[in-house]
């Protein structure tokens, strides 16, 4: 699958996260019955892939081993026609964040970035957590500010990422630790 190019630097590969995240979000919102229709239980085993162009495509796994990148859930088709639809595309999203979290990660550790480099991360996730707030749309909770690009529509409890958290400082401190490196002793 696509690698998104060279990504040298902490924004570079924040970039990527939030591009791939915006593609796979579409998919699950406002291309839900395309998205849908795509994963025909037929057809071999399928993945959702977030491309870093904000664009989605369902398509079959990489066919080289290893992967260039962490390979998304593998048969997200087979379970559609067993399950109901809101819950199946809950399960997508779920896998999908996994996949997410997992390419930032491999870039994250393959390109070993210094101390300054990640002092990126932790400066620019405080404005995030410090331009949010919140508010309601019936039971769901929903965080505003930055994210404002991400539920636009009824499934607002499937979006990947969600608000609540991607504003949390846990989040904060793990893009952090995401680009520190691990020391193998």
């Amino acid at each position: 699958m696509d690698g998104g190019g060279t990504h040298r630097t902490p924004e570079d590969v924040f970039r990527d996260f939030r591009a791939r995240r915006a593609g796979m979000i579409k998919a699950l919102t406002t291309d839900v019955e395309k998205f849908y229709q795509q994963c025909d239980p037929e057809k071999e085993n399928l993945c959702l892939y977030g491309l870093p162009n904000e664009t989605w495509e369902v398509n079959l796994p990489a066919e080289e081993v290893p992967p260039e990148l962490p390979e998304p859930a593998l048969g997200i088709n087979f379970a559609r026609d067993g399950m109901d639809e809101k819950d199946w595309l809950s399960l997508v999203a779920v896998h999908s964040d996994a996949w997410l979290l997992a390419v930032a990660f491999y870039f994250g550790a393959r390109f070993g970035f210094d101390k300054e480099s990640r002092s990126f991360l932790s400066r620019s996730t405080s404005t995030w957590t410090q331009r949010s707030r919140h508010c309601w749309r019936g039971r769901v909770h929903i965080w505003s500010g930055c994210w404002e690009d991400i539920i636009k529509t009824r499934l607002y409890p499937y979006a990947l990422c969600s608000k609540a958290y991607m504003g949390h400082a846990s989040v904060k401190l793990f893009f952090f630790a995401l680009f520190t490196p691990v020391v193998l002793l």
